[in-house]
């Protein structure tokens, strides 16, 4: 005959070995016992399936069961997470003024309004990590007249002279170089400081600011072309570099090495020449 099949378990044979500082009602401790049995017979007729569906289930109740040593521990709840904070209501960028004030108290009420509401409504924009309605957002201050300085929390208002030094980028840019709006608005105001450098005839100022531009690209691996006619610049990958084009500033300054090179080379020839020809 057969041996006779063993009893089954009555008990899951598991004990506590947490602090004790989750409490559990009778008829959670009742629920409790009962999956833990429910897992061990799982585990006995090799219902592997039903066996981890438990401790799942398990681990979900924050009930932490350890096979080798037969013992389980509850951790206390997990705190909610802080709700998310409210949209700002106000935006936070404090307003330079050259002129005490002069120009804003000029503009028309709801002129003022409208500035308020799209630096309000941008600032959302930019806490919702809605980068394109930021942009835009920037664009329509640019017309009303507004200049946005994001790493100093600031916007002043641009004279028609000012406002035509800000510069733009280029439609055409195919370069796929990606700016956050930091960078960005630092790039347009190193640009727009060189234009004024230029204004004033400062041009070693604008050309160290033009070298620290061009710098700064290099190392992020492309060129930096600037048109002052249009006021936008543009990037383009170094040459080199795969699938690189040269710019028209790259280009020319080679062709121009290439001339001087040519020339000195005629030069040297010519020299020699003259040098062979005294010696006869």
């Amino acid at each position: 005959p057969k041996p006779p099949q063993p009893a089954r378990p009555t008990h899951h044979g598991y004990t506590r070995v947490d602090d004790g500082s989750v409490v559990l009602s009778p008829a959670d401790q009742a629920t409790l016992d009962g999956m833990l049995l429910d897992r061990v017979l799982a585990k006995r007729e090799r219902a592997w399936e039903r066996s981890d569906e438990l401790r799942q289930k398990l681990r979900e109740a924050g009930v932490s069961v350890n096979d080798g040593e037969s013992t389980y521990s509850l951790a206390p709840p997990k705190a909610p997470k802080p709700p998310k904070p409210p949209p700002p209501t106000e935006h936070d960028y404090a307003r330079e003024e050259a002129d005490g004030g002069a120009a804003w108290a000029s503009l028309p009420a709801e002129h003022r309004s409208a500035i308020d509401g799209l630096l309000l409504a941008r600032l959302q924009a930019k806490k919702s990590r809605q980068w394109e309605a930021a942009d835009a957002m920037r664009s329509q201050l640019n017309e009303l007249g507004v200049y946005v300085d994001d790493g100093r929390k600031v916007y002043k208002l641009l004279g028609k002279e000012e406002l035509s030094d800000a510069y733009t980028r280029d439609p055409a840019d195919e370069s796929g170089v990606v700016l956050n709006a930091t960078d960005e608005a630092t790039l347009v105001g190193r640009l727009s400081a060189r234009r004024q450098a230029q204004r004033s005839r400062d041009y070693a100022g604008a050309d160290a600011i033009r070298d620290e531009l061009r710098a700064v690209a290099r190392q992020g691996g492309c060129s930096i072309v600037f048109d002052d006619r249009k006021h936008t610049y543009r990037f383009t990958t170094l040459a080199g570099a795969p699938g690189g084009k040269r710019s028209r500033d790259e280009e020319g300054g080679a062709a121009e090495r290439s001339r001087l090179d040519r020339e000195l080379a005629d030069h040297r020839g010519g020299g020699g020449g003259g040098g062979g020809g005294g010696g006869g």
